[in-house]
């Protein structure tokens, strides 16, 4: 073979291997695609009969269909709800507690027919007998979205995982989101980080009412809770505070935020039995609560550590819930026709912006 047939030869040789070696990740990367996308699937349920199993063909019932999304794999699975004769709501009483979410999934209520931007089906717990919604560990990247949630057992939601989009529900009322028809307690962010409640838009807000305990309860960092009414019915005015306060932060925590400096973030947060916000003890910084409505609490809009008024200390040099953030003094506000100018003075860590 002269040198040059070898040469040819080699490169032919060296060539057909990358071919190979090509043809192999694309192999891979078309199965890895597969997994993730192929095993997801969508379910219906039709009827508000509380059907145990996990599997979904024919009549589904909402336990069918989360027990069927669990056993399907990595997801994420669709649920939609839309069930013959429920087009002025209907409700789907439990008879047992739910069972816990184990995959990502997108619970949505807003498939019923008839819906028009008011959820239209209720997940009632049996009378407080029983828990609803439990999104564990691996469940992360879920939403639950258009459902009223009523009568459940320690929580209406509990988050166990990352990611997650609460959004659209009435959460402690009837079906009109205007009379109580509370929970225990309302959401529980537990574990996992990233978590939204609420949104920007009107069908992103969850009105969070008449829960005997907490409207939210966060446990985790850096989740957001943004839109909601929070003590109001859906109208906005109706109170229907929580029995504890509105929204409640317990622990080292750092990073939430309640509020935006939008207008469409602010929440309202009314007529609670306890405070607006309370955050309990424990060392924590970066949580923001930015330009909530707060009004007629029982007690503070906002308690740091849970201890009534905390003096302010100059330079703010002091730690505790959220640093024990000093606390600005206002000294006048004046009208002007549609402005309001206020003054005032914030005695806080110096270089640093608020």
């Amino acid at each position: 073979m002269t040198a040059a047939v070898a040469r040819i030869t080699s490169t032919w040789r060296r060539l057909g291997r990358l071919r190979a070696a090509l043809l192999m990740a694309a192999l891979a990367l078309a199965a890895a695609l597969y997994v993730k996308y192929a095993m997801a699937a969508t379910y219906t349920v039709n009827t508000t009969a509380d059907t145990a199993g996990s599997t979904c063909s024919g009549t589904c019932s909402l336990r069918q269909a989360i027990g069927a999304a669990n056993a399907a794999g990595v997801g994420p699975h669709t649920i939609n709800i839309n069930i013959s004769g429920c087009g002025s709501g209907c409700t789907i009483t439990l008879t047992s507690d739910l069972p816990n979410i184990s995959r990502a999934v997108v619970i949505n209520g807003t498939a019923q027919s008839g819906y028009s931007g008011a959820p239209l089906i209720r997940v009632n717990g049996g009378g407080g007998s029983h828990k609803c919604f439990n999104f564990q560990s691996a469940s992360s990247g879920s939403t639950l979205r258009g459902l009223v949630m009523s009568g459940c057992q320690s929580w209406a939601v509990i988050l166990d995982s990352s990611n997650n989009l609460i959004a659209g529900n009435y959460i402690g009322t009837d079906l009109t989101g205007n009379s109580a028809d509370g929970n225990d307690l309302g959401v529980q962010i537990k574990g996992g980080t990233g978590n939204t409640i609420g949104g920007t838009s009107a069908a992103d807000r969850n009105v969070i009412a008449s829960n005997t305990d907490a409207g939210i309860l966060i446990e985790t960092d850096s989740n957001v809770v943004v839109g909601n009414y929070i003590g109001v019915g859906a109208n906005g005015s109706t109170a229907l505070g929580n029995g504890a306060s509105g929204v409640r932060l317990k622990g080292g925590i750092d990073n939430n935020r309640i509020g935006g400096v939008n207008a469409a973030d602010a929440n309202i947060i009314a007529n609670n039995g306890y405070d607006g916000i309370t955050f309990l003890s424990g060392n924590s910084s970066g949580n923001a609560f930015l330009r909530n409505a707060s009004y007629n609490n029982a007690y503070y809009s906002i308690d740091l550590s849970d201890d009534g008024v905390t003096n302010n200390d100059s330079g703010d040099g002091d730690s505790g819930a959220n640093g024990l953030q000093n606390f600005p003094v206002l000294t006048t506000a004046v009208t002007t026709g549609a402005s309001i100018t206020i003054t005032g003075s914030l005695n806080s860590n110096a270089s640093t912006s608020y």
